[in-house]
């Protein structure tokens, strides 16, 4: 089970409060992390620093492009982490407009620019989160697909909806199918996990 992060609340408060109190959880993610001024953001880097007394809480980030993800894959790095999430999910409309999350799926060599970082760092174990479209489940292309399979990930969190979507509306059962189909790497299914009958009836129909 994962946590998804969500900006504002998923925090290293909340995430030790649910470690603490609840547990359950194999694996945490921060809210992702981005750079202003050529750096992280203080309170990115504040996250960071706090990240050393968490069990299993890997860090998210929000590159534009190679040079960006190389450099807070170094900073984590040099903070003693081994794992990074790449985030191409946000739908937020001003962190499409400014070429990030999931407006990055939109073109191929935008997602494969990005991934580079992987094999630029390969003691780091790099992850991948997607949705599967930017404006409607067709325009998940081809070439997007052959970029994330022959890029060195651990595996691939894929929110089933498009980024037009937001958060409304089901999470479609139907498209994530056809990309587990065609997707090498091992795969995390995000949206509308919220019941025990849910995540049974997911694990039933893609056991892999």
């Amino acid at each position: 089970i994962f946590l998804a992060p969500m900006q504002g609340y998923t925090d290293h408060v909340f995430r030790m409060a649910l470690h603490r109190c609840f547990g359950g959880v194999d694996t945490m993610f921060t809210p992702f992390m981005r750079l202003e001024g050529g750096k992280l953001r203080r309170r990115d880097e504040r996250e960071l620093q706090l990240l050393a007394a968490e069990p299993a809480t890997v860090p998210q980030i929000l590159p534009k492009n190679f040079d960006e993800a190389l450099a807070m894959a170094q900073t984590i790095a040099a903070a003693g982490l081994k794992r990074i999430d790449i985030n191409m999910s946000c739908p937020f409309v001003p962190v499409m407009k400014s070429g990030r999350g999931a407006s990055l799926l939109a073109d191929a060599a935008a997602v494969a620019d990005v991934l580079k970082v992987t094999e630029q760092m390969p003691d780091i174990d790099f992850s991948l989160k997607i949705r599967l479209g930017v404006n409607s489940f067709d325009d998940f292309a081809d070439e997007v697909v052959d970029v994330v399979n022959n890029a060195p990930l651990k595996y691939v969190t894929v929110h089933s909806r498009t980024a037009a979507h937001q958060y409304a509306g089901e999470a479609s059962q139907e498209a994530f199918a056809r990309f587990y189909g065609r997707c090498r790497h091992k795969m995390v299914y995000n949206g509308d996990v919220d019941s025990l009958q849910r995540a049974e009836e997911l694990r039933r129909l893609f056991p892999e």
